[in-house]
């Protein structure tokens, strides 16, 4: 799988795939095979020694490949296939989703294409470091669009004290933060901040972003005691909140009083207070199905984005019979996030799943 994104390049970022991207798409192979050798004139300049640079790199040929001749050839088989040392593979422009959709709000102008190989790190290559490549690229028809400046924060925009989140503006050509910073992101600690954006559109200002600081609580009091072997020990704490922990930091138990298991050694537990501030919830979708009614045997899916990061607790089902059902949470490259697997009654019900959800857009629910 690759990962191609048209990007913008930032002043002092020297590493193309940290710089701020328009858009993104992916290329899902479904085919590797020898389908050229380096050596062939059809794909002289395709295999090169380093890639991370436009136009470096040394160009290699079969026999500068170790191992050059051994194994192979690969085809297309449906149980057999792979690369040979000195083969490269190919993928041309007529074959479907060699390409990446340009937002329409995209001006004309020069942009870079940044292309991964691998960016889930799924496969284990000799040299995680040099699978990926820039090359630029012009564009000349866009019909044009208006400028916009826009702040996104992958988190929710909520920090403890001391603490900070990373706020970053939309790909441009250069940005004023309110802070005074020139760069794509900032660290923001509690404050609101607003940031102006230029491209090739012109320029303009974001609406206000604001990082709300939590308080934090109290320290709990609390006090040892001492007991005979093999008893049992009742400990208590002062606070709004008390969560208790062993030794290790594994949370044991909740409330104002802690009973412990049968205790045959000196044992040491720690509680802390913890504010609780629950976030607003929300509910969404349609409140009944589209098309025609009756229940679907077949795979269905909910497609939707998330313009901010949320967690999704739960959704509601309509099961025709009583089984075991499966949830999961597809990214727009088709990776699952997260799954979640429970015994669901038939007719209505509501399903926990608990997704913690970062911004992003093409997100399916399949069941």
């Amino acid at each position: 799988m690759g990962h191609l994104q048209p990007a913008l390049p930032e002043a002092g970022v020297t590493d193309p795939r940290q710089w701020p991207i328009i858009d993104q798409g992916y290329k899902l192979g479904f085919c590797l095979m020898d389908y050229n050798s380096c050596s062939d004139g059809a794909a002289n300049h395709h295999c090169k020694d380093d890639n991370t640079t436009y136009n470096a790199g040394t160009t290699l040929y079969g026999t500068d490949f170790p191992n050059h001749g051994l194994g192979g050839p690969y085809g297309c088989s449906m149980i057999r296939q792979g690369i040979s040392s000195g083969y490269t593979d190919i993928y041309s422009e007529y074959l479907d989703g060699m390409w990446i959709d340009i937002p329409s709000n995209t001006c004309d102008g020069d942009y870079w294409i940044v292309y991964e190989v691998d960016p889930l790190d799924v496969v284990d290559e000799a040299d995680e470091g040099n699978n990926w490549t820039a090359v630029p690229v012009t564009l000349t028809e866009q019909p044009g669009g208006m400028a916009e400046a826009e702040i996104h924060c992958d988190e929710q925009g909520f920090v403890c004290p001391g603490g900070q989140v990373s706020l970053r503006a939309n790909a441009g050509l250069s940005y004023l933060w309110s802070t005074g910073a020139t760069s794509n992101s900032i660290m923001a600690g509690p404050g609101t901040y607003i940031v102006t954006v230029t491209n090739y559109c012109g320029t303009a200002t974001s609406a206000p972003f604001t990082v709300e600081e939590l308080s934090q609580p109290a320290q709990p009091t609390a006090a040892g005691i001492t007991i005979c072997e093999g008893e049992t020990a009742t400990l208590t704490a002062t606070g709004a909140n008390p969560v208790w922990y062993d030794v290790l930091g594994n949370p044991v138990g909740s409330g104002p009083t802690f009973t412990t298991p049968p205790l045959y050694a000196g044992t040491t537990f720690q509680v802390s207070d913890v504010n609780q501030q629950p976030g607003m919830i929300l509910h969404g979708g349609e409140l009944d199905n589209s098309g025609s009614g009756s229940s679907h045997s077949g795979g269905q899916y909910m497609l939707f984005d998330a313009s901010a990061a949320f967690r999704l607790k739960s959704v509601k089902l309509y099961a025709g019979s009583a089984a075991f059902r499966t949830i999961e949470l597809v990214d727009d490259v088709g990776v699952m996030r997260a799954t979640r697997s429970a015994f669901v009654p038939a007719g209505q019900s509501v399903f926990e799943l608990d997704f913690d959800i970062l911004p992003g857009e093409g997100y399916l629910l399949p069941r």
